[in-house]
């Protein structure tokens, strides 16, 4: 079984974190399966392909001609070339010259940098995506209802709920003391993870660090897991060089999986950095691993986490700043707010949507 998953290159439009859980999970089924994951490359064809294979198909279309293209034109040929049996999309998109069954993610989110072009070929081409599509999937019911008006066969529409791996839990009190003794010289800590697209993001986040430090002038750090913004010679660093609070800032370079959900269950409380509303798997991971979370409200993460997290309800700095004095406060409603986050965690099984994911793609095969 020869299996495409078709997604925009990561450099032209960032990937939703739907779409990257998805993909996670599909080449960890296939390489439990002993399938080879590789990528596609020019001139690449069915006789170098191992029968059962994982073929991950990139493109950097985006204009509407691009788009036109590549699906209807370009990836055909790819698919004959490569004896691909099945395919899934992750951008939105699917191809209505192909014959074999192709599945769509519907995230219920734009992805985060889609250029206008793509996203009205995405809107025009909906309906016939849809109804070509052998197979929809959504991560809340919310979108699968959504779903209906446009999807008559609605039992195509499967549920993937975001879910987080085993390791994301919560961890002793004495390990809790050496990672903050490592990281934020023995103090509670504010956790982001987020890369930043734009100097005035980090501004608003930076803003409401001060209303925090402003009122309680403590030792609370905020550590940013992503790397900086800005480079030695810019004017954001130079911005943020003057910042009165810098030094309870701390920038953290990339890190191990395993090692950022350590950090995530020592944080005093995670703050969720999500302007596009589609980043469902950072909440998953911090309500697994312990964290108060601050997010912000939309109805989607209000379906699924009800009041367990603290919303914010507009993009004002000041909000967000008074929610994590808010949470600062108040502990009791800070334990309550983990102890519901991670009761709805619990109900989102990560090796129980590989399974999923496994007898749709992968069984019998």
């Amino acid at each position: 079984m020869r299996i495409a998953i078709v997604k925009q290159k990561i450099t032209t439009v960032p990937q939703d974190s739907f779409a990257g859980y998805i993909e996670t999970m599909l080449e960890e089924v296939a390489i439990s399966m002993k399938y080879e994951v590789l990528f596609w490359v020019k001139g690449m064809k069915a006789d170098a392909i191992p029968a059962n294979a994982v073929i991950i198909i990139e493109t950097d279309a985006s204009s509407r001609f691009g788009l036109k293209w590549f699906y209807e034109v370009h990836l055909p040929s790819i698919i004959k070339k490569t004896g691909t049996e099945l395919l899934v999309h992750l951008d939105g998109c699917l191809s209505l010259a192909i014959k074999q069954p192709q599945w769509l993610l519907a995230s219920g989110a734009s992805s985060q940098a889609a250029t206008t072009a793509r996203q009205t070929y995405i809107e025009k081409k909906a309906a016939a995506f849809f109804s070509k599509a052998a197979g929809i999937i959504s991560p809340a019911e919310s979108i699968k209802t959504a779903l209906a008006a446009t999807v008559t066969d609605h039992s195509k529409v499967i549920v993937i709920p975001p879910a987080a791996k085993e390791f994301y839990k919560m961890v002793e009190w004495e390990q809790k003391e050496l990672l903050k003794a490592e990281y934020s010289a023995g103090n509670e800590y504010f956790l982001v993870h987020h890369e930043f697209t734009s100097q005035e993001e980090l501004l608003q986040l930076l803003k409401a660090f001060s209303v925090f430090k402003k009122w309680q002038q403590s030792g609370m750090k905020l550590l940013i897991v992503g790397g900086p913004l800005f480079e030695e010679s810019s004017k954001s660093k130079e911005k943020f060089t003057s910042y009165k609070y810098r030094d309870d800032v701390k920038w953290i370079d990339h890190l191990p999986e395993e090692r950022y959900a350590q950090m995530l269950a020592c944080s005093y409380t995670f703050i969720h950095i999500d302007p596009f509303g589609n980043d469902l798997i950072s909440l998953a991971q911090a309500a697994a691993s312990g964290a108060a979370v601050i997010a912000n409200a939309t109805p989607l993460y209000k379906e699924i986490y009800g009041e367990a997290l603290i919303y914010n309800e507009d993009n004002d700095p000041q909000t967000l700043g008074n929610n994590m004095v808010r949470v600062y406060k108040n502990e009791q409603l800070r334990n309550l707010n983990i102890r519901s986050a991670m009761e709805t965690a619990r109900s989102f099984v990560y090796d129980e949507q590989l399974k999923k994911l496994q007898q749709l793609f992968f069984a019998g095969k």
